[in-house]
């Protein structure tokens, strides 16, 4: 996969043409130094030279679509990186550049970047505080470090809170991945990012079923919206060092567990994009369900460099279905 810049080349060559004069002719003193040459004229040259250079580079990346390595030498644990959306996370993070521990309690087909120095894959169910405890030292000792976390991992279960979907079964598997699963990931990690001078970052994956009531998600809407408060409630406490910490929440999106549902009878793609006044449901006004990867890119933009200046806030990947003000 290659993340390229739209507009046809005339296009791009003009956008980067206009782009190559900003920022000149700002001074207009006219003190001479040697050589008769004004020092502001000559501070021009040397600034335009080094402008022309940075267009040039940027130009050849952007024109030939090249991946933006947002993550070289960073080091990131995912969770749920088996498959869905903590799959698409490791993926774009392994394409940008970072080292990548995929973690997941039951693994599928090739994982990206299988058999790559960059890759390492975990078995964990974080559930297990000791288990998440060894792990991120095992990340740690292999790659020198860590950066980041993607809190993924997690389990859908749905049905009437009066019947199957409210009994205690069911509230203890979806707190024990949900939630003590996020915690136990988060304790782990904090250590290992406070040895960074540059601090790092941490992004639960969380659920619109926190922020938006649904039908039939009491149980599971209601651990969504404690790993959220958590994530941002920690983020609270270790800004301090630097660390930053947020939310993705994301709609409907295609994955294992939306399959599942589905083939419960739970629903359809069709259905979901249409919405349900039955089940309180509006329809989806960009016309499809989310991809895992439209969630990933929200992760990584929260993991990187780029939100530097972004900490425990919240970002909806739901294709405008929530309709709020």
């Amino acid at each position: 996969m290659r993340y390229a810049c739209a507009g046809t080349p005339s296009a791009r060559q003009s956008w980067w043409a206009a782009t190559a004069g900003k920022g000149r002719d700002a001074c207009k003193s006219n003190v001479n130094i040697v050589g008769g040459e004004s020092a502001c004229r000559l501070l021009r040259r040397l600034q335009d030279a080094a402008v022309d250079t940075a267009v040039d580079t940027a130009r050849a990346a952007y024109e030939d679509g090249e991946v933006v390595r947002r993550f070289e030498g960073k080091v990131i644990v995912v969770t749920g990186a088996g498959s869905g959306i903590g799959r698409a996370t490791a993926a774009r993070l392994l394409e940008e550049g970072a080292a990548v521990a995929l973690c997941d309690r039951a693994f599928g087909s090739a994982l990206p970047g299988d058999g790559h120095a960059r890759a390492l894959r975990v078995d964990l169910d974080v559930a297990s505080e000791e288990a998440v405890a060894r792990a991120f030292s095992t990340v740690a000792d292999q790659f020198g470090g860590i950066d980041g976390l993607a809190n993924v991992a997690g389990v859908f279960r749905s049905g009437p809170f009066l019947a199957e979907g409210g009994d205690a079964a069911t509230l203890t598997e979806l707190f024990d991945t949900n939630v003590r699963g996020v915690a136990h990931c988060l304790r782990a990690a904090i250590p290992h990012l406070r040895r960074r001078p540059s601090g790092g970052a941490m992004v639960t994956v969380a659920s619109q079923s926190s922020k938006v009531l649904r039908f039939e998600q009491a149980l599971y809407g209601a651990s969504k919206a404690a790993a959220s408060y958590l994530t941002k409630a920690v983020g609270l406490e270790v800004a301090a060092d630097r660390i930053r910490c947020n939310v993705v929440h994301p709609g409907v999106t295609e994955s294992g567990m939306t399959r599942a549902m589905w083939d419960r009878g739970l629903g359809s793609e069709g259905a979901h994009v249409a919405g349900s006044l039955s089940r309180f449901r509006v329809p989806i006004p960009l016309g499809r369900i989310g991809r895992p990867e439209d969630v990933a890119a929200a992760v990584c933009f929260l993991l990187s460099e780029d939100a530097a200046h972004v900490t425990m806030t919240e970002i909806v990947v739901d294709g405008g279905s929530q309709i709020l003000p």
